[in-house]
């Protein structure tokens, strides 16, 4: 039987500023994922009803292209790619905290990461193990 040792508790509490940082950046991650797959499934189905020959079909024209001119102009998947990859950094780090496995130092370190990577387009930087 597999038993579990119940974790220490951290040498530290985690600073409630870092708890705040990780749940916004969760959800906006969050929102953003939804408002890409709302937008662009509303654009679909309504780009799909412009062509019948209802009154007022031609609204749905008008609906499909400002979704996809919010999808273009905002681009909601490259703001859920960073900020995710930011939470992931950011919760990883949390959780080894939690664990006692990582220093306040390094949470820190975590967030300031996790900071890059909302500010840049590129991929996450490499982390050493800690």
């Amino acid at each position: 039987m597999l038993t579990l040792d119940a974790p220490e508790d951290p040498p530290f509490e985690i600073p409630p500023e870092v708890l705040k940082r990780a749940n916004d950046w969760r959800f906006v991650f969050k929102f953003a994922h939804r408002v890409h797959y709302v937008l662009g499934l509303v654009g679909v189905v309504c780009g799909a009803l412009t062509p019948l020959h209802w009154e007022h079909a031609k609204y749905f024209g008008v609906v499909a292209g400002l979704c996809a001119a919010i999808l273009a102009f905002v681009q909601p998947m490259q703001i859920y790619r960073r900020y995710a990859i930011a939470w992931r950094i950011l919760d990883s780090a949390i959780l080894r905290a939690k664990s006692g496995k990582l220093s306040l130092e390094n949470l820190l370190d975590a967030v300031e990461q996790g900071e890059r990577q909302l500010s840049s387009d590129e991929r996450p930087e490499p982390s050493d193990p800690k």
